[in-house]
């Protein structure tokens, strides 16, 4: 089913293609979600609150403006960061536009390849990105996998932009160091 008539059909509140909907973002939701906890039950709440904000919102979405994942990823990314920060003023939903950049292509993936090294799982990097403290673990989320500058970062995360920057810089190395660890606990299974 197209995503465009999907999407219609979803704000003419039609319970099939809610759920048709549902399953297909449903999981790359998820997936966000775990990046930024190491619990899997926060993870889920996270998916449930952030689906729930997409359909209510969904009739604003602007195809022109971002991809229909861009702007999911836009809103989870918010949803987490707000429930973790409910000691900050919640952020509006205008607030989460203005935020997340909409790119085609990820820039900083060279970020990602610099951390990461031919052979390591996806399951194995979450695994390392989960063991982060959160404040190392929501930095790296933002800048790698979001595509957020340091400044929206330091702007969200209510911290300094140099300290966005740093924290960037120590994750990569705990994450390598991590990622070490589990390579060489492979290896020695092996041989």
């Amino acid at each position: 089913m197209e995503i465009d008539r999907l999407i219609s059909q979803c704000i003419a509140k039609d319970k099939f293609a809610e759920k048709a909907f549902y399953q297909t973002f449903a999981k790359s939701v998820y997936g966000i979600c775990r990046r930024y906890t190491r619990d899997d039950h926060q993870a889920e709440d996270w998916m449930q609150e952030s689906m729930q904000k997409v359909f209510y919102h969904l009739h604003k979405y602007d195809e022109h403006k971002a991809s229909i994942m861009t702007w999911i990823s836009t809103i989870t990314v918010n949803t987490i960061l707000s429930d973790k920060a409910k000691v900050r003023a919640r952020l509006s939903y205008q607030d989460m536009n203005l935020i997340g950049k909409t790119v085609s292509v990820n820039d900083h993936l060279s970020e990602l390849e610099e951390i990461i090294y031919q052979g390591i799982r996806k399951e194995d990097l979450l695994s390392a990105i989960r063991k982060l403290s959160s404040d190392y673990r929501d930095v790296i989320n933002l800048y790698v996998f979001e595509n957020w500058s340091h400044a929206d970062i330091a702007t969200i995360l209510n911290i300094k932009e140099s300290s966005s920057r740093s924290k960037l810089t120590r994750a990569k190395k705990m994450l390598r160091e991590l990622l070490n660890e589990k390579s060489l606990q492979y290896n020695e299974r092996v041989v």
